[in-house]
């Protein structure tokens, strides 16, 4: 008799990177279930809160937003230090997912279909910084022979700070224009 062939398949596991982009598609579905399950308009308030603000506001508004993505940012480089450095970073993506989800629905629900402008103007152009960083912070996670150098970490304080610049600076001007181009009470 001849030699018995092994007929399962091998056990193929996903990449870092694979795994990561699940992670955060599931947290999308989760908040998009969640925000539409809870009803969150209300959750936003007004959409207009931040168009209005004054020098001042503008200032204390960078200093709350910076002190939160430094906190953000730093607890990220911390447990990718640490031994539950995978399980912590999927834990943290997911929750951005969700999060991210929420707001859609927030903005879809309470500006109907210009809710998806709102909600990108509201993210951009500081998570074109966060994105790239937290997705770094998140990759050096997953390779236990290589830590997070100084030079990441101070590169991280580095762009952490200009993107909190651009979301108490930049967003309301982004904000201002949308509500001159689309009517506050237009919802589809």
């Amino acid at each position: 008799m001849g030699r018995k062939r092994n007929l399962r398949m091998p056990r193929r596991r996903l990449a870092p990177k694979q795994q990561l982009l699940l992670l955060f598609l599931l947290g999308v579905l989760a908040g998009s279930v969640y925000g539409n399950w809870m009803g969150c308009e209300s959750a936003l308030g007004e959409l207009s809160f931040s168009v209005s603000l004054s020098a001042t506001e503008k200032k204390e508004l960078f200093h709350l937003v910076l002190g939160q993505r430094l906190a953000e940012s730093l607890l990220l480089w911390g447990l990718g230090m640490s031994a539950a450095a995978v399980w912590a970073v999927g834990l943290l993506v997911a929750g951005c997912g969700f999060v991210s989800a929420f707001w859609m629905c927030a903005c879809v629900m309470q500006k109907g279909t210009m809710g998806f402008f709102f909600f990108w103007a509201m993210l951009l152009p500081q998570y074109l910084l966060y994105i790239p960083l937290w997705y770094h912070m998140a990759l050096s996670s997953y390779q236990s022979t290589k830590r997070m150098r100084t030079r990441d970490l101070v590169l991280a304080l580095l762009l952490t700070t200009v993107a909190s610049v651009a979301e108490a600076f930049c967003n309301p001007v982004l904000m201002k224009l949308l509500f001159q181009i689309f009517p506050e009470k237009i919802n589809f």
